[in-house]
């Protein structure tokens, strides 16, 4: 989601941003991985800034150095300061001190509507993103949880459909739901900061869809197209089988047609010779001690 901000930002201003990750620490050996900037790819550039903090405790969600950090980057002139939290629960809202405009991103698999009121970061969040919005049931999450904003930030005189909550699917190219996420906090941040931001982004109304290359009725047609081709060289091996004995009986047959006279007459002297009309004498087959 943060590498698509940033796209976004990138795309919009010729100002400079930062982000700044903050990575969960293990508690058994201490170590994080920073690994936030490895599935990253517009922070190849000029105006960006990436650097990533372990927690160094294993049940924050911040590094305690990220308000000295904030303080360097301001010094340094930095437009934009993104700063992304571990996420390690739903009580978390730490990030709140050292932010003016805050995003919570979640997703539709939080379980039942009630674990709604655990979540701590929607009663002051001023931006929700509804993330991985292609998975079943994120329509009926994105009203619950539209209409849990709307009970936690009491606003009541304003529709569910209006709370600044957005499907999203960030793994999308050019995703609606996206944009208009962007678009969303951009205006947020002018209108809490009135910093020099305006967003010109355009955006459409449409909600976020997942657009398949391959339909999901169609994504075993590799394996029956290789199903197809084996049980195809089964049904040849198995004719060209029954063919070899057909053309062997009919061969058989040719031959036998037109050399039935010799082989009638060959087989009839062979028959001749070993034909004895005489019998043996019956003594020969006796066993010893029979009467005869």
């Amino acid at each position: 989601m943060v590498d698509e901000f940033v796209r976004r930002f990138l795309i919009d201003f010729k100002d400079k941003t930062i982000d700044c990750s903050v990575d969960p620490s293990k508690r058994k050996t201490g170590g994080a991985l920073l690994g936030d900037r490895i599935r990253m790819n517009a922070i190849n550039n000029s105006r960006v800034y990436m650097r990533s903090l372990a927690t160094r405790q294993s049940n924050l969600a911040l590094s305690q150095y990220v308000k000295e950090a904030i303080q360097i980057l301001k010094a340094a002139g930095f437009d934009l300061i993104i700063i992304e939290t571990s996420g390690i629960g739903q009580s978390d809202t730490e990030i709140l001190d050292h932010s003016d405009v805050s995003l919570y991103v979640m997703t539709p698999e939080y379980g039942a509507a009630t674990q709604l009121e655990k979540i701590d970061m929607l009663d002051f969040a001023d931006v929700i993103a509804l993330n991985k919005f292609d998975k079943r049931g994120a329509l009926d999450a994105l009203r619950d949880v539209k209409k849990q904003y709307q009970r936690n930030h009491q606003l009541w005189d304003q529709k569910p459909e209006d709370m600044p909550v957005f499907g999203t699917i960030a793994s999308q190219f050019n995703d609606p739901g996206t944009n208009q996420l962007y678009k969303q906090v951009m205006d947020k941040i002018v209108e809490k900061t009135n910093a020099p931001l305006q967003s010109t982004f355009a955006i459409t109304q449409e909600m976020s869809d997942k657009i398949f290359v391959i339909p999901p009725h169609r994504t075993r047609y590799l394996s029956e197209i290789s199903e197809n081709n084996r049980a195809y060289d089964t049904w040849v091996n198995e004719q060209a089988a029954v063919s070899e004995k057909l053309f062997a009986l009919d061969k058989t047959i040719e031959s036998l047609n037109e050399s039935h006279q010799d082989i009638k007459k060959y087989y009839w002297l062979n028959l001749k010779d070993k034909l004895n009309l005489d019998p043996p004498k019956i003594g020969n087959y006796l066993k010893p001690g029979t009467k005869k």
